[in-house]
């Protein structure tokens, strides 16, 4: 409720760190959660972003266009939306994320090596991945199940309100779920856990380029996730 001045950022900023926000997700926006005053660097939810589809494209474009104060949701979030619907039929080809989380570590370094960003820092680095849908590039599609079935973003989409009917009964291990159900949720774990893969691997190149970067050995890096 106070968010513009209750935040860890606004108490590093009174004791004179420099702060930057690196955010794949536009409903935590800098803005979105009130603290843009506590923020010096904030990229565009939208630099972030790599569409392969024709409706990522679209939103990446409105968010170009109108910023903040474009809403996702009531324009492509809504299913029932008959653009979303549209879109979702004429986009058919296998999927890959359209947010990689190499983007915002890489957006990060390009900052940092322009001295755009002073010392002491403080850098909230926000993606994506592996917030569904489950979508890894290659090497990682594949690794852990070699199907192709549901790949999709819109088919895998489908099985989500089928799931969630079940949730109790997957939740307390009550057997038997109708065997195609089983099947499905078996092939989407597969998935969720390449998409972990591969953002474990981003993560890891991007420590590794701060490892060659100067003044690194006196930095606390926290991970946190709600995902994975």
């Amino acid at each position: 409720l106070r968010s513009e001045t209750e935040n860890l950022a606004s108490v590093l900023k009174e004791n004179g760190y420099y702060n930057s926000a690196f955010i794949v997700n536009s409903i935590t926006s800098v803005t979105a959660l009130g603290i843009s005053s506590s923020i010096d660097i904030a990229p565009l939810v939208a630099e972030l972003s790599m569409p392969t589809s024709i409706e990522g494209l679209i939103e990446k474009h409105l968010f170009l266009l109108f910023g903040d104060k474009f809403s996702t949701y009531n324009w492509l979030g809504q299913e029932d939306f008959i653009f979303t619907v549209l879109l979702r039929r004429i986009d058919k080809k296998v999927f890959t994320t359209e947010f990689p989380p190499e983007l915002a570590f890489n957006k990060f370094l390009e900052v940092l090596d322009k001295n755009k960003i002073r010392e002491p820092f403080f850098a909230w680095i926000h993606v994506l991945p592996p917030h569904g849908p489950y979508a890894p590039t290659k090497p990682f599609a594949g690794t852990f199940n070699s199907s192709w079935e549901l790949r999709e973003k819109n088919k895998m989409y489908s099985y989500n309100p089928e799931i969630n009917k079940h949730n109790n009964e997957i939740d307390s291990d009550i057997l038997p779920l109708p065997e195609k159900l089983t099947r499905v949720i078996k092939l989407l774990a597969d998935y969720y856990d390449e998409f972990i893969s591969y953002t474990d691997r981003q993560f890891k190149n991007f420590i590794g380029e701060l490892q060659k970067r100067k003044g690194f050995n006196n930095t606390v890096i926290i991970v946190s996730a709600d995902h994975g």
